[in-house]
């Protein structure tokens, strides 16, 4: 009952973050003068557009923790932190010298995309786990 409940939260955040990202997709420029001023609207199109995508994926892998929640196997998902944060300061630190902010939120979306890989792929050995230990039971 409590997987329900995390997976049907799970949705409904997708869906309402997905149209945020859209719009920040189409209309970075709009969205950008309508928080900053003119000159950073028209100069950081691109870093709000990547920065944006890095949370998305951030996001989405925070959620593929849902069900390693739901079975109280949150220990498992430590590594997965500590592998996103190192990769996120280490391509920063190499990639902000020659992009500058754009370098940092390259590495944000790197960072976030492995972060998301690595936990779904905790997730699917929990689940199959999970599986194979019903099996054995009956």
């Amino acid at each position: 009952a409590r997987l329900s409940g995390d997976i049907k939260i799970l949705t409904v955040y997708s869906l309402l973050y997905l149209p945020i990202i859209l719009l920040v997709i189409h209309f970075p420029g709009q969205i950008l003068s309508t928080f900053t001023n003119h000159e950073i609207a028209a100069t950081g199109n691109l870093v709000f557009i990547f920065a944006s995508i890095g949370l998305f994926l951030f996001n989405l892998g925070q959620l593929a923790l849902l069900y390693g929640q739901a079975l109280k196997k949150t220990q498992s998902y430590i590594a997965s932190k500590a592998i996103h944060s190192i990769t996120f300061f280490l391509s920063c630190w190499i990639l902000v010298d020659e992009y500058g902010l754009e370098g940092i939120a390259l590495s944000l979306i790197m960072s976030s995309t492995l972060y998301l890989v690595i936990n779904i792929c905790i997730s699917l050995y929990h689940h199959f786990n999970l599986k194979n230990y019903h099996v054995q039971i009956t």
